[in-house]
């Protein structure tokens, strides 16, 4: 289950009215109160080895439909802390301004004036937010999973108040009495 995806516009900081790139991205899902919300950790899909599990983990530089390096080249250029947020989300940052061009391998984008205002503008909106995205994801994730076992404990109270046991089979006892 995948959480909705979520978008992000990467502006040129001379003409703010003009985009660079925009970005799409959402993190593995899971039904959390009736809802699929973003459930963190790695995203991975079905697989036998590890390699095969995180292989849309990570986004991907996207230009003219072309993929241009791999998964690893945007948390290489855009991730100075936490990299491993990175791999949180699946998606893409597709280029929009024509002056950003590949190299011949379309491993990398031509070093110029244009690659470096697309790593440092698409640090500055992709990574900080995803970052954030990633620690509220994280701590909602908590908070679930921690008011989960509070409602199973509940439960388990609420059973010996009201039938003496909270066990099949028997009535509740006080141990070592």
């Amino acid at each position: 289950m995948l959480s909705v995806p979520e978008f992000i516009e990467v502006r040129n900081p001379d003409k703010p009215q003009e985009l660079l790139a925009y970005c799409w991205y959402a993190s593995k899902g899971r039904e959390m109160l009736g809802k699929a919300r973003p459930a963190g950790k790695i995203f991975s899909v079905d697989g036998k080895h590890a390699e095969e599990k995180h292989r849309l983990a990570g986004l991907v530089y996207k230009l003219f439909g072309f993929s241009i390096g791999d998964r690893t080249l945007p948390q290489r250029t855009l991730w100075t802390t936490t990299p491993t947020r990175a791999q949180w989300f699946t998606g893409e940052i597709h280029i929009v301004d024509k002056s950003i061009l590949p190299t011949t391998d379309r491993s990398n984008f031509v070093e110029n004036e244009w690659r470096e205002k697309l790593y440092s503008q698409a640090c500055d909106a992709i990574s900080s937010t995803l970052n954030r995205e990633a620690q509220k994801i994280s701590d909602n994730r908590q908070a679930y999973e921690t008011a989960e076992k509070v409602k199973k404990s509940l439960e388990q109270y609420q059973k010996r108040l009201n039938y003496g046991t909270d066990r099949p089979g028997g009535p509740w006892r006080l141990e070592n009495t």
